[in-house]
């Protein structure tokens, strides 16, 4: 039997990570192959004993010290959990956790690594041993007695996983790498055994390990000269993959090379946030797969799902539905049913649908509720659903859209029309009522506290206090405990959480301003109004600079600081929109001469046009003439272009003109369309008013106002 080595002539990562990655060049070699786990792009290889994914990209650290010495390439081999924790797309800075605890640093504190790959080690128990044993890690059984007690506790005994199945490497300062042969770690020179310092190559408790051992540690401390984490801010990647970008679109811009760099680009833009970024690419992507149907079958309609995703993330949801459907009826006919990129798919479309208040469409997606049994024979069915449309008319006729009795009749006629299968039109009435149904209902998806405190609990064991995922479990129990009344507990959690997707994400991040909006409530509640509104205005202004001023968290955010300023006297210190189109979204203005928006019973959502403009304003005949030919274009049977244009036209109240002509095409959806009328007059503009810009999102002609009007817009809700 050949005596076991090291396989240095194996070696490839180490010189492509020292030169050729940080000029954006992609990895040429033989040993490994592209792979993804989770959505992080890996180089697998494939051992003898088990396969070792490693990360396409490095952990940079040469902005940490002065690299004056040079750089030295290390790997960190580690389990799963701590590599989705590297990968994470979502944090603000990647991070590999170091050993500070001194039971465990044997060698001092700081991150352990080797210089050497996997195909030097050419077999992960290998890897294994060199981290967690004193004997040789290039002995002829890796297996004796303590190779296998050491595999047991770290390797495929493990129950969090191998801890050499997965390698992250590092581009290091060579002032911050300490071979422990070589040289000690300061903490490390710090210590006596029975009076005397430790030898190089000598543990924390002074036990001789044996020299083919290869163990470097990487100590980074802080101004006070703690040892820290190591941590790597997110935008070095992105500044890596637009190199890379750049020198793939130069050879060939519908190369599958180039097209997967875009995607991998576009979902770390995504990932923090930057939406702006983010959709020009996945915009390209999707109609450079169409046109040339490039890469394997079904990647035009899995890009065009990531693109429908952004769209639902900025709110845009009249963009993102068509797109939706069309990526998911492509999908299903290519790849089927049960392929893991259709029902990708098939769970974002359905959250979304949830989002827009189309539980039941949501629930048969997603295979949660039958479908809807046929409507019964004979008369029952279609006579109580003349006898509920007769009574809210009568109801709306003796006491208008806005009484009880209305908003009941509403939820009558609901229920039958649920019963018939006519979801579209109910949940358009369960909307307008107030009631959505109880089941499938948003308030209740989240799940129960004492469900959510198990999920917290599984989470924080299997990820850690700080992981983006468990930062959303935390903010989710203390939103269920918000609606109990639970106060206290809901504003520790949700300070704990709003605490940690700062330090993760970034303060401009959605799932931050998820955290910032609901413990701005809280605040106020618990009557510390000038936290709460500190915080408002922060999330405002975040808001705004991430998703934009007509985006829903934004919009939210400027009403709960004009409902709190207001409540307290303060009506005049509400920011005003900072657009016609912020307006139109629903942003509260309660200034003197200007009508409350955005909350309900607050007054008109209607602008007063005569007032604002001024009676002898010469611009307001002009208005007639726009109103006039907006309603000629959309009641006739003209071409899509010609109503693109009139939409297109955000002058002197376009958009309140678009709305109320959206109102006469939705009122023929009703059986009845003057009750239709009166019913839809208490819909907000805002509701209505997304179709005006729907004819500005990124699909150009693809998905077009013209087509959600012609369509039907009873669909939107």
């Amino acid at each position: 039997m050949a005596t076991p080595r090291l396989c240095t002539e194996n070696s490839e990562l180490s010189a492509y990570f020292s030169g050729q990655y940080l000029k954006g060049e992609l990895y040429e070699g033989r040993h490994y192959k592209e792979d993804a786990v989770n959505g992080i792009p890996t180089f697998r290889y494939d051992g003898p004993d088990g396969t070792i994914q490693t990360w396409q990209h490095a952990f940079n650290l040469q902005d940490l010290a002065s690299a004056a010495d040079g750089v030295i390439i290390l790997y960190h081999y580690t389990n799963e959990l701590g590599f989705q924790n590297v990968g994470n797309m979502r944090q603000s800075a990647a991070e590999l956790f170091a050993s500070l605890v001194a039971e465990r640093a044997h060698f001092g504190k700081g991150v352990y690594t080797t210089q050497y790959e996997p195909t030097v080690w050419r077999e992960r128990i290998r890897a294994l041993l060199n981290n967690y044993s004193n004997l040789d890690p290039l002995r002829v059984d890796p297996f004796d007695e303590d190779g296998e007690k050491r595999n047991q506790e770290w390797g495929q005994g493990n129950a969090q996983g191998h801890r050499a199945g997965f390698c992250v490497p590092l581009i290091v300062p060579k002032k911050l790498a300490h071979n422990i042969f070589e040289r000690h770690t300061p903490d490390m020179a710090q210590i006596r055994i029975e009076g005397r310092p430790l030898n190089l190559g000598e543990d924390i408790k002074g036990r001789k390990v044996h020299g083919n051992r290869d163990v470097w540690v990487v100590q980074i401390t802080d101004h006070g000269g703690s040892v820290q984490h190591a941590q790597m801010k997110s935008d070095a990647l992105s500044d890596v993959l637009e190199k890379r970008l750049q020198l793939l679109w130069k050879r060939g811009p519908q190369s599958e090379k180039t097209l997967q760099c875009m995607g991998e680009l576009a979902s770390r833009y995504q990932g923090r946030g930057k939406y702006a970024e983010a959709e020009p690419l996945l915009t390209q992507l999707y109609a450079t797969r169409r046109e040339g149907q490039a890469g394997k079958e079904g990647e035009s309609h899995v890009s065009l799902a990531s693109l429908a995703g952004l769209m639902h993330q900025q709110g845009k949801t009249y963009d993102a539905e068509p797109l939706f459907r069309k990526a998911l009826k492509g999908l299903r006919s290519e790849l089927g049913d049960e392929h893991p990129d259709t029902l990708c798919c098939k769970r974002a479309f359905a959250t979304l649908l949830e989002d827009m208040g189309k539980h039941d469409e949501a629930a048969l997606l997603t295979g949660k509720k039958k479908p809807p049994i046929a409507a019964p024979k004979g008369d029952d069915l279609r006579t109580r659903e003349q006898s509920a449309r007769a009574k809210l008319k009568a109801a709306v006729a003796e006491h208008g859209p806005e009484h009880d009795a209305t908003r009941q009749g509403m939820r009558d006629l609901a229920a039958v029309l649920k019963e018939k299968g006519d979801f579209h039109e109910a949940d358009m009435l369960y909307h307008m009522s107030g009631g959505p149904p109880a089941e499938g209902q948003p308030g209740n998806s989240q799940g129960s506290p004492r469900v959510l405190r198990r999920k917290l609990q599984q989470s924080l064991e299997k990820l850690g206090a700080t992981h983006p995922d468990s930062l959303g479990a935390m903010h989710s129990l203390a939103c269920a405990l918000h609606q109990q009344g639970e106060l206290n507990e809901a504003q520790k959690l949700c300070s704990q959480a709003l605490k940690g997707r700062r330090e993760k994400m970034g303060r401009g991040h959605p799932d931050t301003l998820e955290s910032m909006h609901e413990m701005g409530v809280l605040l106020k509640e618990a009557g510390r109004i000038q936290e709460a509104e500190q915080l408002f205005r922060e999330g405002l202004e975040s808001s705004r600079q991430t998703l934009g001023g007509v985006h829903q968290r934004t919009v939210d955010f400027n009403n709960s600081l004009a409902r709190m300023l207001e409540e307290n006297g303060r009506a005049g210190d509400v920011p005003a929109p900072a657009s016609f189109k912020e307006w139109l979204a629903g942003h509260w203005t309660p200034q003197a001469g200007q009508p409350h928006l955005g909350i309900p019973g607050n007054g008109s959502r209607q602008p007063n046009l005569a007032k604002d403009m001024g009676e002898g304003d010469p611009s307001r005949s002009r208005q007639e003439d726009l109103d006039a030919e907006i309603e000629r274009l959309m009641l006739a049977d003209d071409s899509d272009e010609e109503i693109e244009k009139a939409l297109r036209s955000q002058v002197a109240g376009g958009g309140a003109a678009a709305a109320r002509v959206l109102r006469e095409g939705m009122a023929g959806m009703f059986m009845d369309e003057n009750m239709g009328r009166a019913l839809l007059q208490g819909i907000d503009d805002d509701f209505l008013s997304q179709a005006v810009f729907a004819s500005q999102g990124p699909m150009g002609g693809e998905v077009t106002a013209a087509q959600l009007m012609r369509e039907g817009m009873l669909r939107s809700r």
